[in-house]
């Protein structure tokens, strides 16, 4: 009866293993990244199209509310705001030791809708982005996007 059982669980060890391979396939990524093709002999370089990094809409919050993009090397970091009650905006950039040194002040934006520059040339690292709401609280609806 022991070798049987052991048999079975020998079996079972055997198929187990070998379902694995089956799921180690990648799986076909989608270029986000769309490309030109220089014709002449220019010095022109190729540049990445407009990228969204990070969306929200009617994201509803009281105090702060941030999250961290990570914009190409050399691309412009743009942040598309529409809101209901004043919100200040405030960009940081991440420094040589690892900690957060600010690029875009704390400016305080009054209900609508607008579209901000708030870095130029991006290194490649992460950008820490801070909503502050108003004291009874603000929806917002934003996109944060590269070109």
């Amino acid at each position: 009866m022991k070798r049987f059982i052991s048999m079975l669980c020998s079996i079972a060890l055997v198929m187990c293993m070998a379902c694995v391979s089956t799921f180690a396939a990648e799986n076909a990524t989608i270029v986000d990244i769309n490309e030109t093709e220089i014709t002449d002999n220019s010095s022109v370089l190729p540049r990445a199209t407009s990228k969204g990094l990070w969306y929200a809409e009617n994201l509803w919050f009281i105090d702060t509310y941030s999250f961290n993009v990570t914009p190409e090397s050399g691309a412009n970091l743009n942040v598309w705001l529409k809101n209901d009650n004043p919100v200040l905006l405030t960009v940081y950039k991440t420094n040589a030791f690892g900690g957060y040194s600010k690029v875009y002040g704390a400016t305080r934006f009054d209900a609508g809708e607008r579209d901000v520059r708030v870095a130029t040339n991006c290194n490649g690292k992460k950008f820490l982005v801070k909503f502050q709401s108003a004291i009874d609280g603000s929806t917002i609806s934003t996109l944060v996007y590269q070109n």
